[in-house]
């Protein structure tokens, strides 16, 4: 292979983050048999570089490294150089964002690996500088290094790699049993065993970097209204999710919350948007909503469904992966705003809120100073004049300023949207949706939802549901590729929306579908007491045998998920044929969770709750056709299963024994009327 060429393979990729490679002087390949079997042939090792288009690092890496022609010189003389966007080979990028944990104690995007042809890495570590003060920290040095071991060396890689792979197989097992009573410690007891990470000032777990936990607050607010925690503790809760919500972390112009605050007080946040972090953020707030009904909580489900819609829709109907950060170099240049630009922007929209931009300025902490770079400033609520917020007239005028800026930010340069679909993340928004639609009190919201979910869940389901004449349907894990590696993530995810949508809408077939996945998942993925990420029917020079995640990280637990599905659905999905293969591995996540609870909240929710809590209700299918049970929905937990029958009874089951019935809609109107109804 000539040097002097550049030989890069990316041109005819669909996916953004590799086009945007596609003309580094770099002999790029996308991952391919292509680029493994040139590896093989020459006896190069591979570099494999993995990010995504919304990630402001890997911008940077694109920009300043593989730009660099004495860095791309390295790498084209030494190595099979392969880009991956992470989220086309999810399982890829898990593999290689574990090994850069092992291997040089560091994580995050992107994920820069050196490994054998065969792609076993044997160092991994995250970016790489072109320049550096250092020399032994650039990355053309770095790889240089590498590929005078491998010729003179390679023993000493293949050991390194060894230990990776050693370690990366492990079974995960908790350092030590946390001693408790009964089935799983008390919610209250679980919160009060953190009670010293609490910031009581701000609100939230822990010191900057914050991170937004969402699921674990999912699990709180459930016990919350489950009546399992004290007031002190619900206060702090809640206090918490309106803490996130009045600070930075939330995009106040536009609706949505960004990953993390950088700072304690929830008010820097790290300026990127996922996908699965504003499904998970519909799923709390809804559940919120039932016992804290302020006005901050329910526009911001609002804002959150119309930026779905707005902002993170393509025209075929399926959702964006993320958006980035950074605009024109800057990061959180497109959301802040300088004070003269604040009240330019509400003096544009509408003169007479100038009435109030003192008071305005005074919501919003606006200044001249900013509490941001360049005298730039993050949107955020004055939470030290709330009672004065919540106030209708006032909250109406903090509305139309929020519609103020978000015109604004039109006329703006807006940060990267990573544009293509992941099937995971999209099948989680549709499930969201569905929680606002049980749970909201409030027609506009629930109107909304449905009317999101309606435009765009069969268009979902095309973009990434194969059809398969015999079996389970095969998915594609993103719109820009055709890769259809069974991943635990992905049948998972459509199994807990197929459950999901027949709860709502008592369509069989969802039910139906729902039972022939789970022997497939089982099948494909359960293997001496481990769920794994790929099928174990992969073939093996593409099969990659590492663990599901076993914690939030930082969407929620997949695993997780499922042990709550299965829990609460198995004995209508297989009679819990099943149940037996899960104890195992409910009993060493129960002990791993209870050490670091604030990071598996999705195992909570799955763990919390014993056996005989789940329940099965089963009403006439004709009450949804007339219109009786969606006022109902709102009163049932997550932890009961709805079922329908063409018959005119209705009944609340355990697993084993019927709890109570009835024969007509009075009967089920009176068992469970409100005490103001």
């Amino acid at each position: 292979m000539a040097n002097e060429q550049n030989f890069n393979n990316l041109k005819d990729e669909k996916s953004g983050y590799l086009l945007a490679h596609s003309t580094n002087p770099v002999n790029w390949y996308p991952f391919s048999f292509d680029a493994i079997k040139e590896a093989q042939d020459n006896d190069k090792p591979l570099f494999i570089s993995i990010g995504y288009q919304a990630n402001h690092l890997s911008d940077l890496m694109n920009e300043e490294s593989f730009e660099d022609a004495e860095t791309a010189k390295v790498l084209n003389e030494n190595f099979v150089c392969i880009k991956i966007d992470k989220d086309e080979c999810p399982d890829l990028s898990l593999y290689y964002q574990l090994s850069s944990q092992v291997s040089s104690n560091v994580g995050g995007w992107p994920i820069n690996v050196f490994a054998f042809a065969n792609l076993a890495p044997f160092y991994a570590t995250t970016y790489l500088p072109a320049k550096s003060d250092d020399s032994s920290k650039e990355f053309k040095n770095i790889a240089q290094g590498f590929s005078e071991v491998y010729k003179s060396n390679k023993k000493e890689l293949v050991d390194s790699a060894n230990n990776i792979q050693e370690i990366l197989s492990k079974n995960p097992r908790a350092n030590e049993k946390m001693d408790f009573q009964g089935h799983f410690p008390p919610p209250a007891a679980l919160l009060n065993a953190i009670k010293d990470y609490q910031d009581n000032e701000n609100g939230g777990y822990g010191a900057a970097p914050k991170l937004s936990n969402l699921s674990f607050y999912e699990y709180a607010i459930e016990q919350v209204l489950e009546g399992m925690l004290p007031e002190e503790q619900v206060a702090h809760i809640i206090k918490s999710v309106e803490s996130m919500l009045m600070g930075g972390i939330y995009d106040h112009a536009k609706g949505g919350i960004h990953p993390f605050s950088r700072d304690e007080k929830w008010q820097v946040p790290h300026f990127e948007k996922t996908l699965y972090d504003q499904a998970a953020l519909l799923r709390l707030l809804i559940k919120t909503s039932l016992i804290y009904p302020s006005p901050l909580v329910y526009d911001s489900i609002i804002q959150t469904i119309d930026y779905l819609e707005t902002e993170m829709l393509s025209e075929d109907n399926f959702f964006f992966n993320a958006q980035g950060s950074a605009s024109e170099g800057v990061d959180g240049l497109y959301f802040t705003f300088s004070q003269e630009e604040f009240i330019d922007a509400i003096a544009e929209h509408d003169e007479d809120l100038m009435d109030d931009i003192d008071f305005l300025e005074k919501v919003f902490k606006i200044t001249e100073k900013g509490n941001y770079t360049n005298a730039l400033n993050i949107i955020t609520l004055n939470s030290q004049i709330k009672d004065d917020i919540y106030i209708p007239e006032n909250w109406e005028k903090i509305r139309k300023a929020k519609m103020a800026l978000m015109e604004a930010r039109k006329n703006r340069i807006p940060p990267k949207t990573d544009s293509k679909g992941v099937a995971t993340f999209n099948f989680q928004v549709l499930a969201s949706l569905i929680d606002v639609i049980q749970y909201s009190n409030i027609e506009i919201i629930s109107k909304s939802a449905f009317e999101l979910l309606s435009k765009t869940f069969d268009d979902i389901h095309k973009a990434f549901i194969i059809q398969n004449e015999s079996g389970i349907n095969s998915i594609k894990n993103a719109t820009t590729s055709a890769r259809t590696t069974p991943l635990f993530e992905n049948y998972v995810s459509l199994l807990d929306l197929s459950l999901r949508f027949y709860e709502i809408s008592g369509s069989v077939k969802f039910l139906e579908n729902s039972k022939e996945m789970v022997p497939f998942i089982f099948d494909h993925f359960f293997k001496d007491n481990n769920f794994y990420v790929t099928s174990l029917n992969t073939k093996e020079d593409q099969k990659l045998n590492i663990h599901t995640p076993i914690f939030d990280q930082p969407s929620r637990s997949i695993l997780s998920t499922f042990l709550f599905i299965y829990r609460k659905w198995g004995k209508i999905l297989d009679d819990n044929k099943y149940a037996s293969k899960l104890g195992p591995v409910i009993e060493e996540l129960t002990h791993l969770s209870l050490q670091n609870p604030l990071a598996f909240g999705e195992t909570l929710r799955a763990l919390t709750y014993p056996d005989e809590a789940f329940k099965i209700m089963q009403i006439p299918l004709k009450w949804i056709e007339e219109d009786k049970i969606q006022p109902f929905y709102p009163r049932f937990s997550s932890r009961f299963a709805i079922t329908y029958t063409d018959e005119d009874k209705w009944s609340i089951s355990n697993l084993k024994v019927v709890e109570l019935s009835g024969t007509d809609f009075n009967s089920f109107k009176d068992t469970f009327k409100n005490e103001k109804e």
